[in-house]
């Protein structure tokens, strides 16, 4: 379980503090592996005026931190992200102007 020293079972009952800070650590920990311009986030327990506080926290240990987004369909929002991406990649290539439909 990263990142260590994170008791992610009892999360959901933790005051919102200790929430954003965990979910910050975990953002800067996968941040730092893969550095995406965005980073979503997805926990039934975070409220969306939380994002802002996890968003500072995660700078703090990051130089240059990824935007946040919350996600309430994790699934349904990580597919139609992956498509997008992969329709964008293939848009100027296949000399293509929109995907509009998606």
């Amino acid at each position: 379980r990263l990142p260590l020293g994170v008791d992610w079972p009892s999360l959901p009952a933790a005051s919102p503090e200790a929430q954003c800070e965990a979910l910050a650590r975990m953002a800067a920990v996968a941040c730092a592996a893969v550095d995406p311009e965005v980073a979503v986030l997805s926990a039934d327990f975070l409220a969306p005026e939380h994002l802002e506080l996890v968003a500072r926290r995660c700078a703090d240990y990051l130089i240059l931190p990824p935007r946040l987004e919350l996600s309430r369909h994790f699934p349904q929002d990580f597919s139609s992200g992956v498509i997008r991406s992969a329709l964008a990649l293939l848009e100027k290539p296949l000399g293509l102007s929109s995907f509009d439909f998606i």
